[in-house]
């Protein structure tokens, strides 16, 4: 028995018995890829803001600055945050400078680069607001990163398109004067020297004859190595499209494919002639193109991540998919939640206002407290201060 990419052929007939088909596959094009066109730098740096349109960048930068506003804002009114706790000496001056101006900032951009914080406010109002700002940071970030990993797959332009574009078929090869290999005195060579219907296959078969623009290989190997040294779109390798997607994978796609439909090929096992083993072996093949078990072969070893340079030969251009970058209409959702959160965590602040002057309205120790610091509204306690609190403890003691 003989296994491998052993095509059905009249004269292969006359010596061996094939057995049914297991494969049926076609001619293809085998072409070198175009070079893709190197950015110049100046628009590679562009490309880090192209995953967001203008307005999108306009709109984070307002909500950054709008939201650290805020979160000040409340931070140094709101008597349940650090600021009013150091007042009342409950809190160390570090903690009371938390949530200046500038820290609040900077507490802002860390969320946005996810680089944490040292502390968080401490009222509910802001801590609304941080919870909010949170959320819309893990929105725009997510956002991004995906949009700027499809962008920076640099796509073919419309050049390189069109390169591909020229070769639709066979009849390309001998309209534009393509230079083309076939490996010598295989079914593709016999296909090519004997055909007699096709002209434009005929003429084919004339070059090769004469010695003009074909050429003999040895094996598939050899031709796709002269193909991966030759320039683009200027020689084409003929052969069975399943083997050479086989092989070509390990180039990491430096070859795209255009099918012949119009020539089919069948693989089959080869037996001698009135073997026993032929109807046996041929009900097998039959019984897994049944189950799709052959089907499943295929995709497992002879799909790669180079399909979609695969053209069918038709006079459809390829289309690759465009990027769009992520407008404010999708990316205003999460600016209204924002903009919701920070005017409930204003909302909250001020009821906390109302509550804590109620509840130390009526509280004699908050006034005694308040005559005590009144020398010192800061909050924050002199030496002097601590010396007499020392003494007054010392003369308790005694």
């Amino acid at each position: 028995m003989i296994a491998g990419s052993l095509t059905v052929t009249s004269k292969r007939a006359d010596v061996v018995e094939f057995s049914y088909p297991f494969q049926i596959t076609n001619l293809v094009m085998v072409l070198r890829r175009p070079d893709q066109a190197r950015l110049p730098v100046m628009d590679r740096i562009k490309r880090i803001w192209s995953p967001f349109e203008s307005s999108v960048w306009l709109l984070t930068i307002a909500a950054f600055f709008v939201t650290s506003s805020a979160i000040y804002v409340i931070s140094y009114f709101n008597p349940y945050d650090w600021r009013r706790l150091a007042r009342d000496g409950e809190a160390t001056i570090r903690e009371r400078e938390s949530f200046t101006c500038m820290n609040s900032f900077w507490f802002s951009l860390s969320a946005l680069t996810l680089q944490g914080y040292v502390r968080s406010p401490r009222s509910l109002g802001a801590r609304v607001v941080v919870t909010v700002w949170w959320m819309f940071v893990i929105v725009f970030v997510s956002c991004y990163i995906s949009k700027l990993t499809g962008l920076l797959q640099i796509p073919p332009n419309e050049e390189e398109i069109e390169g591909y574009m020229k070769f639709q078929g066979l009849r390309d090869v001998i309209n534009r004067d393509i230079k083309f290999m076939v490996i010598r005195g295989g079914a593709v060579d016999d296909l090519l020297r004997y055909n007699t219907q096709q002209e434009h296959i005929q003429r084919l078969g004339a070059e090769l004859k004469s010695g003009g623009s074909g050429e003999y290989v040895d094996n598939l190997k050899e031709g796709i190595k002269k193909l991966e040294n030759y320039p683009s779109g200027k020689k084409a390798y003929i052969t069975e499209s399943l083997m050479v997607k086989y092989q070509t994978q390990r180039y990491g796609c430096q070859f795209y494919f255009v099918n012949e439909k119009t020539v089919k090929r069948q693989y089959s096992l080869a037996f001698p002639i009135n073997s026993t083993y032929t109807n046996i072996i041929g009900r097998y093949i039959l019984q897994y193109h049944e189950e799709g078990y052959l089907d499943y072969l295929e995709k497992k070893w002879f799909t790669g991540s180079c399909n979609q340079y695969v053209f069918e030969g038709t006079d459809e251009k390829y289309k690759i998919q465009e990027f769009h970058p992520l407008d404010t209409a999708s990316f205003s959702g999460v600016l209204i939640v924002l903009a919701a959160g920070i005017l409930i965590g204003v909302l909250v602040t001020i009821v906390e206002c109302l509550i804590f002057k109620w509840a130390e309205s009526g509280d004699p120790v908050h006034h005694e407290h308040e005559h005590q610091k009144g020398s010192n509204p800061d909050g924050i306690q002199t030496t002097s201060s601590l010396l007499d609190q020392q003494n007054d403890r010392s003369d308790t003691q005694v």
